[in-house]
């Protein structure tokens, strides 16, 4: 059975070893809408957990895996996003204003009502994402963006 540390507050924690969640962590695991909000984490493993509506605002992550997250309403805003991967995962609604992303791969993630206001996706990888609309003066700057549909 997957570990549940749903709402649990994480507030101001440190991710110092992050290989102790990846050695727990399950197809099951659930961690939404825990509070990640103003943490370092870096090469941690998130893929396939549950993660709607987990507060990541003012959060450096470097390295972490997303792959086939459900993020769906979940809170990036002011955070600083380098070379983590969100490829399949489902960011409905989730919120990424004012947040630098570069060097990052979102490859077919659905942005359905997603909010983009003043990003940076810098050198990220959007190709094959869906719905992905920037509010200016935000950029794709050195992005790919190939087929990327509903792309304003």
């Amino acid at each position: 059975m997957g570990r549940q540390l749903e709402k649990d507050n994480l507030v101001n924690l440190i991710m110092t070893n992050p290989e102790k969640f990846n050695e727990i962590k399950d197809d099951e695991t659930n961690l939404a809408e825990a509070d990640f909000s103003n943490l370092t984490l870096s090469d941690v493993d998130f893929q396939d957990v549950n993660l709607e509506g987990v507060d990541f605002r003012e959060t450096t992550l470097t390295n972490v895996n997303f792959q086939n997250c459900d993020l769906t309403s979940s809170n990036f805003s002011h955070a600083t996003i380098v070379e983590c991967d969100f490829s399949n995962a489902v960011l409905n609604g989730t919120d990424f204003s004012y947040t630098t992303i570069e060097y990052s791969n979102f490859q077919d993630a659905d942005f359905a009502g997603a909010i983009l206001l003043e990003s940076d996706f810098s050198n990220s990888d959007l190709s094959s994402s869906e719905n992905c609309a920037l509010t200016p003066p935000g950029s794709f700057a050195g992005s790919n963006s190939a087929r990327i549909s509903s792309m304003r």
